[in-house]
């Protein structure tokens, strides 16, 4: 029992403190928009929460033998600062999109209020379970 609690609260942190590195490339993202030949940062929280939960390392697993290896982000190793394939520069080299930046940030911070209260829903529930086996 304790070591799924243990799990549990570990993949909680990871998923938290993902959230958190996505609030940080957003915001450096928009603090960015008027520097010249500045590339956006466009790591996804994926990359960024396999990099937090495998401790920098990539993992990626091959199912079959004849399976090509992944790659992740074009070749460049996962958490790598990274710019958007397809975008074309501004007449200053700058690759932000300020509203793309303003959605995603505004989307990270959603899921992580809401990864917030699924955490919260459980230590309630383990504190009522603990609570309740007292009696």
């Amino acid at each position: 029992m304790s070591s799924w609690i243990d799990k549990n609260f570990q993949v909680f942190e990871a998923v938290t403190i993902a959230r958190e590195k996505m609030q940080q490339i957003h915001s450096s993202n928009i603090a960015n928009v008027d520097t010249p030949n500045y590339r956006a940062d466009t790591r996804t929280f994926d990359e960024i929460l396999q990099l937090q939960r495998t401790g920098g390392r990539l993992t990626t697993e091959k199912t079959h033998s004849r399976h090509l290896a992944a790659s992740v982000n074009h070749g460049q190793p996962l958490g790598t600062h990274s710019s958007r394939q397809g975008i074309n520069p501004r007449m200053d080299g700058n690759t932000v999109n300020l509203q793309q930046e303003m959605v995603s940030l505004a989307e990270n911070q959603l899921m992580h209020e809401y990864t917030l209260r699924i955490l919260k829903g459980k230590i309630s529930s383990l504190a009522n379970a603990i609570k309740e086996g007292g009696r």
